[in-house]
Order: structure tokens, then sequence, then C-alpha cells
């Protein structure tokens, strides 16, 4: 199964400078305890911006990359690059394996990019506006549901709350 995991301000906003616009803790948490021992695909960008070296720790850490020509394995063995032909490849392995979830972590060309396999969308609402942004996504949730009740990540003055939404048909 394909998964998202987003936070955005009020208006799509992601990032700026190739990197996160707020300090929430507990959202941050979230994204741990969600992604941790799954595994997550990014863009080259969103895994340079990551403080550790060979990205995520105890998750297997795949980046798409446009620039790369075939897939190469970090001398640790546990980061794969992938190229857009070899994403194919990446889904197909996934086919038939109920065990196996990939996150999708960003940045917003990778959401774009996969958004129509995602059957699920992990989004963080920061209730801000951020005009000095550079970075936007928004999915399109046609044909998804929101599953459960929002999870409250706010710190001080800063609201916010993640929602899960579901595919609930093949739109």
């Amino acid at each position: 199964m394909i998964k998202a995991i987003l936070a955005t301000g009020i208006n799509g906003e992601i990032g700026k400078d190739n990197s996160l616009l707020w300090h929430l803790p507990k959202d941050l948490a979230y994204f741990k305890k969600v992604t941790l021992g799954k595994s997550a695909i990014m863009g080259s960008k969103t895994f340079f911006s990551l403080p550790f070296k060979l990205g995520l720790p105890n998750r297997e850490n795949y980046v798409l990359s446009s620039k790369l020509n075939g897939v190469v394995w970090s001398n640790e063995g546990y980061l794969d690059f992938v190229t857009k032909n070899g994403l194919e490849e990446l889904k197909i392995n996934m086919i038939g394996d109920t065990g196996f979830y990939l996150f999708v972590i960003g940045g917003a060309s990778i959401y774009s990019e996969l958004e129509q396999f995602v059957e699920e969308w992990h989004i963080t609402t920061v209730e801000h506006s951020y005009p000095e942004a550079d970075t936007h996504f928004k999915p399109d949730l046609t044909g998804f549901e929101k599953v459960g009740e929002p999870l409250d990540v706010s710190e001080g003055d800063l609201k916010a709350s993640v929602q899960v939404w579901r595919r609930v048909n093949n739109v």
C-alpha cells in the first residue's frame, strides 16, 4: 500500500529554502511513529535536507531522482536511489505484498508525481498562513474519506492537527 505523509499551512505551504516553516514536536513524533519500520520514498532535495546522512533511521529509504541512470546502493546498503524508470519496478515489487507500506514523504514534485498511486494520506494542517513559502502542495482528495478523528499536534499558540484520509474508490 502506498501512503503519503504531508504537513501544510492553510494555503498548501510546505516549505521555504528546503526547510519546514514550523517546529511541531508532536507532529514529528507522529511522523516517526507511523513511518518507523516502513519504507520511505522522497525526492533528492528532501533527502539532502534530512539531519541524517543516510536517510531516516530504521526505515528503508528510497530517493527518487531524475538525475541518476540506475539504482545505486549506499555502502551501508539501506539507501536506494531510484530513477523514474526504476519506480515502475519498485511498484511491481509491491503488488501482492499486503505487508509492504511505502510512505511518500516529499517534496512537492514527488507528491505530485506519485499522488495518483496514494491510497492513504496523513495530512497535518498547520492553522497559519506562510506567505514566505516557496514550496506548495495540496493533494486532490476526491475519492478519499476521513478516517477517525483529527489528532491535535499543536505547539503553544500554533494550532495544528493530523487527519488521515483513505481512498474509497479508484477515482
